[in-house]
């Protein structure tokens, strides 16, 4: 675990004194930290710190949605959610598609990953999170981030603005050398017998989200280069990194 490896004691002795401060509205955030949910959480941890440096405080009377945040410059509300991985009913982890051939990373890129990102965009969208009195008039984001895989949001995240915007942007040379950028509306996406609607914010309802947002880096990488840099830690780690 992520506690008892030595090369992560810089993100753990970050954490703990980060966690002296995060107010936990679900009552659930430790018990998940330490389970099933801690890519989820971590996401969370890891926007709470964002918005803090942002010079936000929050208000944590309600659970839903994670963060109603206010500074001297406005209010917003972010909702989190993450890509996690595909199981078989049995429990097993299904393993991504390969991605050797430029044909299947563009069959990654422009349909896989957006509906891998649709479905937990969507599920957030049918809260309907601005219904609710305490986030009427305020702007309302999303912020989701991929772990479906290791390493996978390094290759995904070309993905989202694809799946968000429901355009693709191709490229040409003409014989003179002059580059042309070719921009596509895409109506659909389909992976084996599932086909979702491309263009998020084109669904009913989407026109009360402000914004979509996203991070490839928010990882225990992350929280581990920080710590090392903040000299929390393994002495011995950190004298390697650095």
């Amino acid at each position: 675990t992520v506690t008892s490896l030595e090369g992560y004691s810089p993100a753990v002795e970050l954490m703990k004194p980060m966690m002296r401060w995060y107010e936990d509205a679900d009552g659930n955030f430790v018990e998940q930290f330490q389970t099933a949910g801690f890519d989820t959480r971590l996401w969370e941890l890891y926007l709470f710190a964002a918005l803090v440096e942002a010079g936000y405080i929050f208000d944590k009377t309600f659970a839903m949605p994670d963060f109603c945040a206010q500074n001297a410059f406005g209010e917003l509300c972010v909702e989190a959610t993450t890509v996690n991985p595909t199981r078989t009913p049995a429990g097993e982890l299904v393993p991504p598609p390969p991605q050797e051939t430029q044909q299947q990373i563009e069959a990654f890129q422009r349909q896989y990953m957006p509906i891998r990102y649709a479905g937990p965009l969507t599920t957030k969208l049918g809260k309907k999170y601005w219904e609710k009195e305490h986030v009427k008039g305020r702007p309302l984001a999303f912020a989701i981030q991929d772990f479906h895989a290791p390493n996978s949001m390094v290759t995904s995240r070309t993905a989202l603005p694809t799946y968000l915007y429901g355009m693709v942007w191709d490229w040409e040379k003409s014989a003179e050398g002059k580059l042309a950028i070719l921009p596509r509306r895409v109506e659909q996406h389909a992976w084996g017998q599932k086909t979702v609607q491309s263009g998020f914010f084109s669904l009913p309802g989407s026109e009360n989200v402000s914004a979509v947002l996203a991070n490839a880096s928010a990882t225990i990488s992350k929280f581990n280069r920080m710590g090392v840099l903040a000299g929390f830690g393994s002495k011995r780690v950190r004298m390697v990194r650095q």
